[in-house]
């Protein structure tokens, strides 16, 4: 497993990270010669959070969702192809690694209260725009707020 090596080498997880922050935001990021890095991102915010990874040593619990989730095993599951009756909210960008439309995520969700899609950002949106994120989330929490409302009022 490759998170061994990042758990060994504080330069190897620099490396790591800093790739997943640089395609994972935008994929032509990957053709800059700064990989895009500081459009986003200060140097202080990129080294906190390696040095969360680094010093709680917690790479490897990191990226085992990714492996879980993508495995054959998991797949051959089909456990996403499962409706979730629950009322969900949706927040993701245009760049997400595993953007979904929102067609597709209303065949899993049913009960899918909205769907927020940002055109700017990618996979670390929370990081990218963490304004547009919390007020998403705060629009998401007042929505919930009303629908338990209303169904406790019925």
């Amino acid at each position: 497993m490759p998170s061994v090596g990042l758990t060994d080498s504080p330069s190897g997880l620099l490396a790591y990270i800093l790739e997943k922050y640089s395609a994972g935001t935008r994929a032509e990021n990957k053709e800059l010669k700064d990989g895009g890095l500081t459009k986003r991102f200060t140097r202080d915010e990129l080294i906190d959070n390696i040095m969360i990874y680094w010093t709680s040593n917690c790479i490897t619990t990191s990226m085992r969702l990714y492996a879980d989730t993508t495995s054959k095993r998991e797949l051959s599951l089909r456990v996403n192809e499962i409706p979730t009756s629950v009322p969900t909210w949706v927040i993701q960008a245009k760049n997400e690694i595993i953007y979904q439309p929102p067609n597709v995520l209303r065949i899993k969700y049913p009960n899918l209260v909205n769907v927020t899609v940002i055109h700017d950002g990618g996979h670390f949106l929370a990081s990218e725009l963490p304004q547009v994120f919390s007020d998403d989330v705060l629009e998401a929490i007042k929505t919930f707020r009303a629908l338990l409302t209303i169904k406790t009022e019925l």
